[in-house]
């Protein structure tokens, strides 16, 4: 199902490979540190040694948003061979907050294809920034009208698709 959704939006969007703005990855670290009445945002990944919980709190936020740019790199340095410089990451609250969940659910879209180079090859589990993307789709998802009928995702995909949320966020980007 992603590596459909990947190639649906591939061709919406016909756009390459990028590193994805730190304001992006702002905004998806900052969506996780919501309040939510199931506690912190929590994701598994099996690094090939076991299992590993994962939680995202205000005191790991540098880390968590590190990690998912360095895959965002890898992802790219992979496609490109052009051995992009690392940038450090510093949590920080992004410049707005007013995303829409459909807002979100398109950025958490973005980042998934701009950061994972073979949809048929990357191994979902062992990645702990798919992960942390898909447990901020769950805790997204039911904030997005129509979450849980009989024709989710593809509903969802609609809206999204519809709403014309931003699809890369910057400094300069606004919600919808």
């Amino acid at each position: 199902m992603l590596r459909n959704r990947v190639v649906a939006l591939r061709e919406r969007h016909s756009v390459s490979k990028q590193i994805v703005d730190s304001e992006h990855i702002r905004v998806m670290v900052w969506a996780g540190l919501r309040p939510h009445a199931d506690g912190p945002l929590t994701w598994v990944h099996d690094s090939g040694d076991g299992k590993h919980r994962h939680q995202l709190v205000d005191e790991n936020a540098d880390q968590v948003g590190a990690m998912l740019s360095l895959q965002n790199l890898a992802a790219y340095e992979e496609r490109y061979d052009e051995g992009a410089a690392s940038r450090p990451y510093s949590h920080s609250a992004p410049r707005h907050t007013g995303w829409t969940p459909a807002d979100l659910f398109t950025a958490v879209e973005f980042y998934v294809y701009q950061s994972f180079h073979d949809e048929d090859h990357d191994e979902p589990l062992a990645s702990q920034a798919l992960q942390y993307c898909g447990a901020l789709v769950r805790r997204i998802g039911p904030e997005l009208p129509g979450w849980g009928t009989p024709s989710f995702p593809s509903a969802v995909h609609a809206l999204a698709d519809k709403t014309g949320g931003p699809w890369g966020i910057d400094g300069d980007t606004t919600p919808s």
